[in-house]
């Protein structure tokens, strides 16, 4: 019986270096085959959620499509036109009062009646002497 385990050795000695290649190379092929594996089972589980969600429910997509008659977007531009020259405006008079009361300060203190025309607004076409 101790011969069959000295020849056993011998064997297990002499085809040691080819095991393990054979080894090293199964632990390689299975990490592979795992990483293709998980790269598949994410493909998948993304395009079930793509099908489920995105493709087969376009009202989960913001894409609604709204249509407007020539009079209903006439009357959405004017009104759109309208806010638009009232924040100009409001802008305008702000702009005006605001360097008026830089004016005012001084000349409250050498004329009452210079006040006065100090925090009229200008008009709007002297606006480059506001913005310096």
């Amino acid at each position: 019986m101790s011969q069959e385990k000295v020849e056993r050795y011998k064997k297990e000695k002499a085809n040691r270096k080819k095991d393990l290649k054979k080894q090293k190379r199964k632990v390689w092929i299975s990490r592979i085959v795992g990483v293709i594996f998980a790269l598949a089972l994410t493909a998948f589980i993304g395009w079930s959620v793509y099908v489920t969600f995105i493709r087969e429910n376009p009202s989960a997509s913001n894409g609604e499509t709204v249509s407007f008659s020539e009079e209903e977007l006439s009357s959405l531009l004017a009104s759109a036109e309208t806010t638009t020259t009232k924040n100009a405006l409001l802008n305008e008079t702000l702009a005006a009062e605001e360097t008026s009361e830089g004016d005012t300060t001084t000349a409250s203190a050498s004329n009452d009646d210079s006040t006065t025309e100090a925090t009229t607004p200008e008009p709007e076409g002297d606006t480059t002497t506001n913005a310096q």
